[in-house]
């Protein structure tokens, strides 16, 4: 499969946010309590891509937006290892992962980051992403964060890449 990377545009929004939308449904039933997952709705998803347009590399097959991901320079406050850069988002649709493209998406924030340590939350038992960002040289720190959705504790655990 053919696919090629670029910083997201004007006109990106709608592709975007449906990858958002898609993956979070795909990824997080059963994660996540169905009432808030049903919050997450394509309109909110396009809108927080309008909203958050900078820092964001997108993946393209056959001029289609298949995958993002999302980055800042410098961590939010959540991390616990300072200073550090922080991957914000990293989704591809299901049905084109396994082919190189998230690998190709992290690879490219990495090199826009300056030589420094990398940080990412991900949910706990989202076991596909956890072995993705594992191969991938991450690591768990022991810093997790714990927030209550609609009635049910999520686990968000930290991990670091060290460049």
């Amino acid at each position: 499969m053919n696919f090629y990377l670029r910083d997201l545009k004007p006109g990106d929004e709608e592709g975007k946010g449906y990858v958002h939308y898609a993956s979070w449904h795909e990824t997080y039933v059963g994660l996540m309590p169905q009432e808030y997952l049903d919050k997450v709705t394509l309109d909110y998803c396009i809108h927080i891509a309008r909203t958050y347009p900078q820092n964001t590399i997108v993946a393209i097959v056959d001029e289609k937006i298949v995958g993002f991901s999302c980055y800042m320079e410098e961590a939010e406050n959540r991390a616990s290892k300072k200073p550090s850069s922080e991957i914000m988002a990293l989704y591809v649709l299901k049905e084109y992962q396994k082919q190189g493209i998230g690998y190709a998406l992290l690879q490219a924030v990495l090199k826009r980051l300056t030589p420094k340590t990398v940080i990412l939350f991900v949910l706990e038992g989202n076991d596909r992403a956890i072995e993705f960002y594992q191969k991938a040289g991450f690591v768990f720190t022991r810093h997790k964060i714990e927030k209550q959705i609609s009635g049910k504790t999520l686990v968000e655990l930290e991990m670091v890449l060290f460049l």
